[in-house]
């Protein structure tokens, strides 16, 4: 029987947003559900860990600003010291623009780095409702993740409604006689479906098979796909600011929504 997760509902929240292999829009949905937990007065803090470091592009931070929490702890610094804050209020670590050295460096203690970095994390939950990590390569760095996921309250992982994700879930996730994913952490994990097609036939009918094999699992609000998501991003910024009345938007705000009411008191995770 899986365990069943209960949280207060004042305490900080931290959930984990990753994708299976890339191209699923991770880091737009952490920077989107960021923006709609702040317009509902959540006081939200983001953190990239992804060697990409374009989280901080969503953001409204210029291209070439290089500085980030990886950096900072590469070279022992406080990390707190890389924090930043959108235009919108939303504070967020980047990853920060490493040099090959640098990524070596890290790649060889990055499992040290994550416990520092959850402790940075722990000392600042008074201050946050709610707590946002972007992770990549989820399956092939559980180990080095570790602290991270033990520590998560949820873990989200976003896919698209097509064939290439679908076999990644099977493969990857649901497949018991390979067991890559631990069971402990699918226990917490729940499955975001990003760039729903409704007009796409592919689209739809992958949407039901997940819906079918996944059930519970499946967070019940499915983020559109919307031209608007890139127009935002090319102008540095996120869909919940560049176009509020877009349906991407109203995905995002349902989205937290659905977050705060699973999250409360009388709310659970788990079967």
């Amino acid at each position: 029987m899986e365990k069943t997760i209960y949280r207060d509902a004042n305490m900080t929240k931290r959930i984990i947003i990753a994708g299976l292999k890339g191209g699923e829009g991770a880091t737009s949905v952490t920077a989107n559900l960021a923006n709609a937990f702040e317009r509902l007065n959540q006081k939200t803090l983001s953190i990239d860990c992804t060697k990409m470091n374009s989280l901080k592009l969503h953001f409204s931070t210029k291209m070439e600003i290089s500085q980030g929490w990886g950096i900072n702890a590469i070279n022992n610094h406080v990390l707190e010291e890389a924090a930043f804050e959108s235009p919108q209020g939303v504070k967020f670590f980047p990853f920060g623009d490493l040099s090959f050295q640098q990524m070596q460096e890290f790649e060889t203690t990055k499992r040290h780095i994550f416990k520092t970095l959850l402790n940075e994390l722990i000392n600042v939950e008074d201050t946050f409702q709610w707590q946002l990590i972007l992770l990549e390569h989820i399956i092939e760095n559980q180990n080095e993740y570790e602290c991270l996921l033990d520590s998560a309250d949820l873990i989200c992982l976003v896919l698209t409604p097509g064939p290439s994700h679908y076999h990644l879930l099977q493969q990857k996730i649901l497949n018991s006689n390979i067991n890559l994913y631990q069971q402990e952490y699918l226990a917490k994990t729940r499955f975001l479906v990003n760039q729903f097609h409704v007009e796409s036939t592919v689209s739809r009918d992958f949407l039901m098979v997940l819906q079918k094999e996944l059930t519970m699992r499946l967070v019940p609000v499915y983020l559109h796909y919307d031209p608007t998501m890139i127009e935002s991003l090319a102008n540095l910024t996120n869909v919940m600011h560049y176009a509020p009345q877009s349906l991407l938007a109203h995905d995002f705000q349902a989205l937290a929504y659905w977050y705060l009411s699973s999250f409360s008191s009388e709310g659970q995770f788990g079967t």
